[in-house]
């Protein structure tokens, strides 16, 4: 749902994924399994003006630390 082309559920994804990795609901290392996970990220960027890049860098970073 990342990668919608509704914005508001895209937002919603995104507090979701944030809101499970912040509880620990699920582990960095469960999500390293999902490799489109990382292309749906940084294909945010993408949108025009998308919004809560603070938060979509701040999983990447904590991705990459995992890898």
């Amino acid at each position: 749902m990342l990668g919608h082309p509704v914005e508001e559920i895209r937002l919603r994804a995104l507090e979701n994924l944030q809101a499970k990795l912040d509880l620990k609901l699920i582990s960095d290392t469960d999500i390293l399994q999902y490799k489109h996970l990382y292309i749906k990220l940084l294909e945010w960027f993408n949108f025009p003006s998308p919004p809560k890049r603070d938060i979509v860098l701040d999983i990447i970073f904590k991705l990459s630390k995992v890898c």
